[in-house]
C-alpha cells in the first residue's frame, strides 16, 4: 500500500512481525481498549459462515472473537504502558443498550 509515496507492508504471517514493523513505524506506546458488539446484528453471517453458530458461542475452540482479541492483545501488548487492557460490551440482552 502506498500513502502519501510512502510504502507500507500490507501482509504479515505473524503477530511478532507486526509489532516489529509497528515500533519500526514510529510507534512507541498505546492505549488499547476493546470494545464487544454483542447486538444481533452478527445473527445473519451465521447462516454462512463460523459453523453456523453465532460468532460469540462458546465451544471447544476460539470464536472470530476470540481469535481477533488474542492476535490484536498479542501484537499490541508490547507497547501498552499499564499493561491494562480496558474491554468494553455493549448491546447484549442485560443492558440494553
Amino acid at each position: 500500500m502506498i500513502i502519501n509515496n510512502i510504502t507500507y507492508q500490507t501482509s504479515f504471517n505473524e503477530a511478532k512481525t507486526v509489532a516489529e514493523y509497528l515500533a519500526s513505524a514510529g510507534l512507541h506506546s498505546s492505549n488499547l481498549i476493546l470494545g464487544l458488539d454483542f447486538t444481533n446484528c452478527n445473527e445473519w453471517p451465521r447462516k454462512n459462515s463460523f459453523k453456523r453458530q453465532s460468532l460469540h458461542h462458546i465451544g471447544n475452540g476460539s470464536n472470530p472473537y476470540e481469535q481477533a482479541i488474542s492476535i490484536i492483545g498479542k501484537t499490541l501488548a508490547p507497547f501498552d504502558e499499564d499493561n491494562l487492557i480496558p474491554c468494553f460490551g455493549f448491546g447484549d440482552s442485560s443492558t440494553h443498550d
